[in-house]
């Protein structure tokens, strides 16, 4: 006579093959981008992509407001990206201070994951900032002036303004040299994501700990035969 327990071993086998599975596996973990409004009124995501190592990029918003609407982003509200797959290095990302408006755009690099870092905005758009993070001053106040020679300022370590964006990489080049005023600032993070087997080998676990816990005493009658 078998035991009503019998399938239990199956299910404590596959869950422990789950969860070694996950824990061993080298698949790549993948990472989320958060940007949070801190400023008193609505800012609008027009595009974003980010980068990671090697040939890795993923557009999340499109530059193309006909295909792909600006998201809203209420005061002290966060925006969260999908996961992407891979861990997030660069970030391009452009912002509106109304729907429709003028975008302006800034990229953050070196991200280090799950550290809130502070970024701003230029009002003019022909000017693109890029931040180095973890160096990066953290900006003035929206509305403040701020001189730059070649891009750079002595007072804004890990700043740099230029013109130029090469879409594919990320990279800011064509130094400016003239004034800018600071139109917004906010704040980013990377977040890192498990992968799908260590999503598995969670889930078993909790499989097993359930089918664990609903047991029950095993007959001794059942054991015995």
């Amino acid at each position: 006579m078998s035991s009503p327990h019998s399938a239990r071993p199956p299910i404590l086998l596959t869950g422990s093959l789950l969860i070694a599975i996950a824990w061993a596996s080298p698949a790549p973990a993948g990472s989320i981008f958060r940007y949070t409004n801190t400023q008193g009124s609505s800012r609008f995501l027009s595009d974003l992509t980010v980068y990671g190592e090697g040939n890795n990029k993923k557009v999340i918003l499109e530059e193309d407001p006909s295909t792909e609407p600006d998201v809203e982003v209420k005061p002290g509200q966060p925006y969260k990206s999908p996961d992407v797959g891979f861990e997030i290095k660069k970030v391009d990302i452009s912002i509106k201070l109304t729907r429709g408006g003028t975008e302006t755009k800034t990229v953050g690099a070196n991200f280090v994951q799950q550290r809130i870092q502070q970024v701003a905005w230029l009002s003019d758009p022909s000017l693109i900032l890029a931040l180095t993070f973890p160096v990066a001053a953290e900006p003035p106040p929206a509305g403040t002036l701020l001189s730059f020679t070649d891009g750079l300022n002595p007072n804004l370590p890990g700043w740099f303004v230029g013109t130029i964006l090469d879409r594919d990489t990320g990279t800011v080049s064509g130094p400016f040299t003239g004034t800018a005023e600071i139109s917004a600032t906010g704040e980013v993070m990377t977040i890192p994501e498990p992968n799908s087997f260590t999503l598995a080998g969670v889930g078993a676990l909790g499989l097993l700990v359930f089918c664990w816990a609903r047991r029950g005493p095993i007959p001794r009658s059942s054991a015995s035969k």
